[in-house]
Formats: C-alpha cells, structure tokens, sequence
C-alpha cells in the first residue's frame, strides 16, 4: 500500500488503492500530504491534508515530505478496516 520507511526532509509518494468497495478515511499522523490525483484526475482543490476520503474503487496518490523523525500511523478510521490490515507504521529516520 505504501512505503514504511523513509528519510527526514525526503519528498515521497504514496498510492491507495481502495478494493474495498466503499469510501474509508486515511489518516497519516505527525505530517501533512497533498493528493496528486485520484485515478489520474487532478483534485478541484489543492491543500495540506492529514486524512482524506478515498473513493471506492479508486487509486489516490499523495506526495507528502517526511518531516520529524520517529514512528508514525497511518489508518483507516474505520476500525473494522483497521483490524483487515489497514494500518501501519511509517518509520521516518534521521538523513
């Protein structure tokens, strides 16, 4: 789903996939993404987010700069998504 380590002032990008056939809630804590596009179309609205609906059957991408070192989660805020295997652990270390 999306990269689980990454370097402190390095620029990444992430893509979710949503298979689930409903749109969930993604949250990444300790920093903040813009969305790219979802399935190659580029959002009305650009902003900083920290959690984003992604569209049921959709690829979403986001390019987010990881900032403070330490270990950080990401979820859906739904939790029986959460106990399906969609959190986890992004590592953010030192340069």
């Amino acid at each position: 789903m999306t990269p689980t380590i990454g370097t402190q002032d390095s620029v990444a990008i992430w893509s979710i996939n949503d298979d689930v056939g409903m749109d969930y809630p993604f949250h990444l804590h300790g920093m903040f993404f813009q969305v790219l596009d979802v399935d190659g179309v580029a959002p009305d609205h650009v902003g900083w987010k920290d959690t984003v609906i992604v569209p049921a059957y959709k690829t979403l991408r986001f390019a987010v700069r990881y900032g403070t070192p330490g270990h950080w989660m990401y979820h859906c805020h739904i939790l029986e998504h959460q106990e399906g295997g969609m959190m986890g652990v992004l590592d953010v270390i030192p340069p």
